[in-house]
């Protein structure tokens, strides 16, 4: 259930951004990012992570096409993939960085965040180093 988050976010932000033909991170976060944080409740980090998630998915969409790897102009191929919105797989990665995760080395614990909420106090073995 708590992948399914990401996944419904970012398919919204997928149909907005096919709706309005905003491809680019920061265009798209201007339509996007208030109601992502608002509908499926993630924090600023992860509705950030989806964005780009959906914005990395059609630049490489355009490049599959301006490189004809979806075929020419007017193929099957080519139009099934230019007329809907991209979506994504129940069980694809969520991508993550530092702002997700912290490490409380004194007391061997680390907290990330998921999208079930933050967990923390999660026991590791390791050095500061």
């Amino acid at each position: 259930m708590a992948g399914c988050l990401t996944l419904h976010a970012a398919d919204l932000v997928s149909r907005i951004a096919f709706q309005q033909r905003c491809f680019r991170n920061f265009d798209l976060r201007k339509h996007t990012y208030e109601q992502v944080k608002a509908a499926f409740g993630l924090a600023a980090q992860a509705a950030q992570h989806v964005i780009k998630k959906v914005c990395d998915a059609y630049r490489t969409l355009h490049a599959n096409l301006a490189a004809g790897h979806l075929g020419k102009p007017g193929s099957v191929r080519r139009v099934k993939a230019e007329s809907k919105p991209i979506s994504f797989r129940p069980q694809a990665a969520q991508p993550y960085d530092d702002r997700c995760l912290s490490w409380q080395h004194g007391d061997r614990t680390v907290s990330i965040w998921t999208t079930a909420g933050r967990l923390r106090g999660i026991a590791f073995t390791g050095s500061a180093r």
